[in-house]
């Protein structure tokens, strides 16, 4: 809940932590280096674009100095009620959020052509740089549903991102 998302926020500004973005925490995991102390920080991302995350979780964010990334599926956008507007993403991007790729229509992408795929991940990837502009995308994938496979690891791999992220023990349908 709203209430809750405040208390934990609260409770890391007062306990000195900050947040960092997806990619900053990635670079680390590669090379052992950072310019922040990884005990004292925290990274937080959000899937889909819905406008709860907007309404809620957005404010909350600015009022504590902390970033977070949202990752966007962009048939989403400006589409559905419960989805975030372009005016909306293009706010996050203005107040040092960061956005990510997710697929255009948040397709389950086992089930899928490699050209889908492909199309999938690389026609969000554009449409969410032309609303935003490159700096404020972060150069991570996110696999809808957490799903994925080596075929789709390699497809996005070719993609030079800095990472992918996933969920453990997703069953491919």
């Amino acid at each position: 809940t709203p209430d809750i998302f405040e208390k934990e926020m609260k409770f890391l500004y007062d306990n000195d932590f900050h947040s960092i973005s997806t990619t900053e925490y990635i670079n680390y995991l590669k090379t052992g280096k950072s310019d922040f102390n990884i005990n004292k920080s925290f990274i937080i991302t959000f899937d889909d674009g819905y406008e709860s995350q907007y309404i809620n979780a957005f404010p909350i964010l600015k009022k504590y100095g902390f970033t977070g990334t949202f990752f966007i599926y962009y048939d989403c956008i400006d589409k559905y009620p419960a989805c975030m507007s372009s005016v909306q993403i293009k706010d996050l991007a203005a107040n040092n959020m960061k956005i990510g790729n997710h697929t255009t229509h948040h397709a389950y992408l086992p089930k899928y052509s490699d050209k889908i795929i492909r199309d999938e991940i690389l026609i969000n990837k554009q449409k969410i740089i032309n609303l935003v502009g490159t700096s404020s995308v972060e150069n991570i994938f996110v696999y809808p549903y957490g799903a994925t496979d080596q075929r789709i690891k390699d497809i996005v791999k070719s993609f030079d991102y800095e990472g992918a992220i996933g969920v453990l023990g997703v069953k491919n349908k």
